[in-house]
């Protein structure tokens, strides 16, 4: 015969419902989500509003900034190692000779100093060509100046 143990039946006398629990928690953490704002507060917002109040007009004798973000100019240099016979291009435009790639840098230097460029030269062309460009750009102010190549 099987003896009951007083230990089952206090537990039973205490029993607790977890799913009522569950359910309030589950509530609480719904209504928490649908309240909270996920946006951006306009106060945070980047803007260019003048700090004086007032619907008149007013100019401004400075200039307005250079863009952040600016095309990569690319400067593609194409070479004979025997011949000294040099052909440039900026952004796939062809430009004759080094002093004109220079006078198109120094237009590009007037927009915007912080123009990224990134030369690529071919693999015909000799390191002397590809390190005079190189000077060239870093002479005229750019900082910003890196190599590419092409894997075969």
């Amino acid at each position: 015969m099987k003896r009951h143990s007083s230990y089952l039946q206090r537990a039973s006398s205490y029993d607790t419902k977890l799913t009522p629990l569950i359910d309030v928690v589950f509530l609480l953490l719904v209504f928490f989500v649908w309240t909270s704002s996920f946006r951006v507060a306009e106060q945070w917002l980047p803007s260019r509003l003048s700090p004086e109040q007032g619907s008149e007009r007013q100019t401004s004798s400075l200039p307005p900034p250079p863009e952040a973000d600016f095309e990569t100019i690319y400067i593609g240099i194409e070479g004979d190692r025997s011949t000294s016979n040099i052909r440039f291009r900026i952004n796939e435009q062809d430009v004759s000779s080094l002093p004109a790639l220079a006078d198109r840098l120094k237009v590009i230097r007037e927009i915007n100093r912080q123009a990224p460029i990134v030369i690529y030269p071919s693999a015909e062309t000799q390191l002397g060509q590809v390190i005079d460009v190189y000077d060239l750009t870093r002479s005229l102010g750019f900082t910003k100046v890196q190599f590419a190549v092409k894997t075969e």
